[in-house]
């Protein structure tokens, strides 16, 4: 469909680099040498124009199809019609001459046409006047003909024959015509002849005489259009009066397959993110018949390239020329042209612009990272780190996604922010154990994520009260019984020396104490019996 009126569809970054698609277009007359923006309004050419569109090029394959394509005056006639091509899925109504087609329309003498949901319409009728009608249908993506979204104009035709009377040679009067598709496009071809009986149809790879039977009906329908598909075929239209299908009249067409440059065609409405420094290669081609001569012509902008790029399917732009203030739409124009044996053309597409957008541009980075930061239980923590966004193609306007981790899996907070510097604030109220740990700041944009180094968050536990043995019991020919008191639950070890000078490290440890009740601590050291003198230590652990 051809894009009458489209806002480009803001900037948006949720997670790492969840990319929401970016509506980009713009005539060449407007977008050359304007950096990318946030906003844009795309304009169509009138009536007759060039193409300029990716939508409008892209969509040059779609086609509408009227089945079956003979009616007979006098005798009831039911058909439809149907809208192939890229946009076929998003088809919400039709029009006939400016007549939105939500109720019956009359079409010709004796015949109504009425949208019927989806990419089809309904014809029904008893025709009462022999010709071979062409009618053009406007395609809408909005309901009730609305003028908000995309549209397409497409032509077919019904060719109504006479009642009774003698035999008569088929003519066709509604050939098909040849189309460019991308690749991975629905594609449809028809025919429609007069002649009496009502003409059967048989379409051919290559010509009849030499070529290969695929098809039986007035269309030959391609779901997904591939490079293998691209040929030339034709269809022979035969009755009783020309038995023979290898000798009756037949019209030829020819199916073009291209590949556009860039992953994400503007004909999805996707932007292409690239780093900045980094050399480009730009693929495409366009497949035809092996006597079809392919020319490629490389864009920015609308523009050629300065310096021009050679005029062949894959180009590379190097990297110290890829850089933000190219962003832009970069296109293919492929002409084909088929000649005969003595040089003299019998064919040929020119299949007008392919364009794809590229946005140049660098991951973020942070300027100043977050701080090891310690604290005792119950306080509130900030921790603090600055990010800028490096050269990119919405400079001010680039959107970045910054989440906060504990432990680098856990995600603590994600925040969003717009612009070249950003300062981020992760705020912890009254901490406790469970805080403690290590927090990073990932931040990302459409370019790439970068990782900020660790801050460690320390929660110090409630210091204990140094431990006082306040009680040693000596027992004739026992134990030396050490008791004290200390926090409920808490880890200690006993150590003991003969030397009190001695450093902590060279004293004995004799094991832990036992915790007696809460709080209360003791301990037993039978070495006691042999020894003269001991002096004692307790440890926390």
């Amino acid at each position: 469909m051809n894009p009458k009126l489209i806002r480009m569809l803001s900037l948006i970054l949720a997670g790492a680099l969840q990319i929401v698609p970016l509506v980009r277009s713009a005539l060449p007359s407007l977008a050359q040498g304007i950096a990318p923006s946030t906003s844009a309004i795309i304009f169509r050419w009138a009536a007759g124009g060039v193409a300029y569109l990716g939508y409008n090029a892209i969509s040059s394959a779609s086609r509408i199809a009227i089945s079956p394509p003979n009616a007979t005056v006098g005798v009831p006639y039911v058909g439809t019609v149907t809208y192939s091509g890229g946009h076929a899925g998003s088809v919400a109504s039709m029009s006939l001459s400016n007549t939105c087609l939500g109720s019956a329309t009359t079409l010709f003498a004796g015949l109504t046409v009425v949208y019927a949901g989806g990419n089809t319409a309904n014809v029904s009728g008893t025709p009462t006047v022999t010709n071979t009608y062409r009618f053009a249908l406007k395609i809408f993506d909005a309901s009730s003909c609305g003028s908000g979204g995309n549209n397409d104009t497409r032509v077919t035709s019904l060719v109504i024959g006479p009642s009774g009377g003698g035999g008569t040679t088929p003519v066709i009067t509604a050939p098909p015509q040849s189309l460019c598709s991308q690749e991975g496009a629905d594609v449809l071809f028809s025919v429609g002849a007069s002649g009496t009986p009502t003409p059967k149809y048989y379409w051919f790879i290559g010509p009849p005489s030499a070529g290969v039977l695929i098809s039986t009906s007035n269309t030959l329908h391609f779901s997904s259009a591939q490079l293998a598909n691209a040929n030339s075929y034709s269809v022979v239209a035969s009755n009783a009066s020309t038995p023979n299908i290898l000798t009756a009249p037949f019209a030829n067409c020819v199916l073009s397959v291209c590949q556009t440059p860039g992953t994400n065609q503007l004909f999805f409405r996707y932007t292409n993110f690239y780093p900045v420094g980094v050399a480009l290669t730009l693929n495409s081609s366009l497949t035809n018949v092996p006597g079809a001569t392919n020319n490629y012509t490389w864009l920015y902008n609308g523009s050629p390239f300065v310096p021009a790029l050679p005029h062949t399917a894959s180009v590379t732009i190097p990297g110290s020329s890829i850089k933000p203030g190219v962003s832009g739409t970069y296109s293919i124009s492929f002409v084909s042209a088929q000649t005969n044996g003595s040089g003299v053309l019998v064919d040929g597409i020119n299949s007008g612009l392919y364009p794809s957008y590229w946005a140049f541009g660098l991951p973020p980075n942070i300027l100043v990272f977050p701080q090891d930061t310690n604290v005792n239980p119950g306080a509130n923590v900030t921790l603090s780190s600055t990010v800028t966004n490096n050269a990119t193609a919405y400079g001010a306007n680039t959107p970045f996604t910054c989440s906060w981790f504990l432990n680098r899996s856990n995600l603590v907070s994600s925040q969003n922010a717009t612009g070249l510097v950003a300062t981020l604030h992760l705020a912890l109220n009254s901490v406790g154990p469970a805080h403690a740990g290590s927090y990073t700041l990932v931040a990302s944009n459409f370019w790439g994520v970068v990782t900020s180094t660790p801050a460690i968050l320390t929660v110090t536990s409630a210091s204990a009260p140094p431990s006082q043995l306040n009680a040693l019991i000596s027992t004739p020919g026992g134990p030396f019984v050490i008791t004290f008191t200390n926090n409920p639950g808490s880890a200690f070890t006993v150590f003991c020396a003969t030397n009190l000078a001695l450093p902590p490290g060279s004293w004995t440890s004799l094991g832990a104490p036992t915790e007696t009740s809460a709080g209360h601590y003791q301990f037993s050291d039978p070495g006691t019996q042999t020894t003269a003198e001991r002096y004692y230590r307790v440890r926390s652990p």
